[in-house]
């Protein structure tokens, strides 16, 4: 009954999350179709959803110059090649499944004969370079799509930033500072007799006091308490610097399952711009700090039910949080599809440079083969890895939960527990 009572709630969640997703990739499947047509490309489907057609909504039909069919002067020349104009008609399609998108260019599959060179408009047909780009228009797009919508929410409705007082904004459940009593809104005063002014100074003497019972002197709504902790011992857990980031370091520290209040502030045009642009420069820190340190992979990763349940709390909390998860998450997108791994973009584009350290000329069938099979192993890998995660996160009864916290990731930084 009670499900039944939930089901508005989830259909909502659903839509908006469809929504969120469609949009994303349409961005991202824009710039690919945008620079293809650039360099002369024919698109033969602009798709959004995928698996079996529903609708074409929209036909449209232009020319392109192209080098003749059947050339034999090396892609390396492709500029001084004979050219030709013709017309592509590009199909601009709804595919069942709402979620995902592709754009298909012409003579984008290699042949075992290396025909694909030789077709008209192909994607293949054009100079490494200019495939290179291609592919990497899909990742910059993503970006881009998410600071021009991180800028105008930063400066429209401002930015959760970290409150450095000494102040609980929220516990994870059957961690050391629940189980010890401490509460939301909780301000520390002293640990050991020693003041805490700041909440940073709180996270250095945690971290560095594991198995060790610390006594919490703290104010609660005007009285004064104290709580005993053990902080818990987390390996190989990253460093926060006093920004509350994690750094580059990564070492053995007590955690106690508490973490930092948050403050709203209103940034100017200029303020929103340089706070949004370090989005990216985090998002491939902490992909690269992933795999040097693949123990955080699970807390720095999410699968579908992540991404649905991070959007079905931010649809509770407001417009601007749920924009806020759209941008962080299409800068995330853009990000993860630069990594070298066919059938990524960023695969793709690994091939392509390699064919212009060759002068232009193809990778073997066989070298082709080898690395897409590669390459589709390890997304398996990886999408099955982010499904356990989920699993573990979800699933599984003794997986701990955290108090949501004020202020959602959406424009914020995921915020990390003590």
């Amino acid at each position: 009954m009670q499900f039944l009572q939930h089901i508005p709630w989830y259909l909502e969640v659903a839509a908006v999350f469809i929504v969120m997703m469609t949009v994303l990739v349409a961005a991202h499947e824009y710039g690919h179709y945008l620079f293809a047509r650039m360099f002369g490309m024919g698109i033969e489907e602009f798709a959004i959803g995928m698996g079996k057609l529903v609708k074409v909504w929209r036909r449209k039909t232009y020319p392109i110059a192209s080098a003749m069919p059947n050339d034999s002067v090396p892609v390396e020349m492709e500029e001084s090649k004979p050219t030709f104009r013709t017309t592509e008609t590009t199909e601009f399609t709804f595919r069942a499944f709402p979620v995902g998108g592709f754009v298909r260019i012409k003579g984008m599959m290699p042949e075992d004969d290396g025909s694909e060179i030789h077709i008209p408009g192909g994607f293949y047909s054009k100079a490494p370079w200019k495939r290179f780009l291609v592919l990497l228009a899909g990742p910059l797009f993503s970006v881009v799509a998410g600071l021009a919508i991180l800028v105008p929410v930063y400066s429209i409705w401002g930015k959760d930033s970290p409150d450095k007082r000494a102040v609980i904004g929220y516990l994870t459940t059957d961690m050391p500072a629940a189980q010890a009593g401490l509460q939301k809104n909780d301000v520390i005063k002293a640990i050991d007799g020693k003041p805490i002014g700041r909440y940073y100074e709180m996270i250095q003497v945690v971290s560095k006091s594991p198995g060790k019972q610390l006594t919490f002197s703290l104010d609660r709504g005007g009285k004064l308490l104290e709580f005993k902790v053990t902080p818990k011992l987390i390996k190989d857990a990253p460093v926060l610097g006093e920004d509350f980031q994690p750094t580059s370091e990564h070492a053995d520290q007590g955690k106690i399952g508490a973490g930092f209040s948050w403050k709203r502030e209103h940034l100017s045009l200029a303020e929103a711009w340089t706070e949004s642009i370090s989005y990216p420069v985090k998002a491939v820190t902490g992909v690269y700090s992933m795999f040097v340190h693949p123990s955080t992979f699970k807390d720095n990763v999410g699968g579908p039910a992540t991404m649905v349940d991070v959007v079905a709390r931010s649809t509770e909390q407001g417009i601007d949080y749920l924009l806020g998860v759209a941008a962080l998450l299409s800068i995330s997108v853009g990000i993860m599809n630069l990594l070298p791994i066919p059938p990524l973009d960023g695969g793709q584009m690994m091939v392509a440079l390699a064919e212009m350290l060759r002068g232009g000329r193809r990778l073997s069938m066989r070298v082709q083969v080898a690395v897409q099979n590669i390459g589709f192993t390890l997304v398996a890998m990886l999408i099955l890895s982010v499904l356990f995660v989920d699993f573990q996160r979800y699933a599984l009864p003794e997986k701990p939960s955290a108090v949501t916290p004020s202020s959602s990731a959406a424009a914020s930084p995921s915020p990390s527990s003590k």
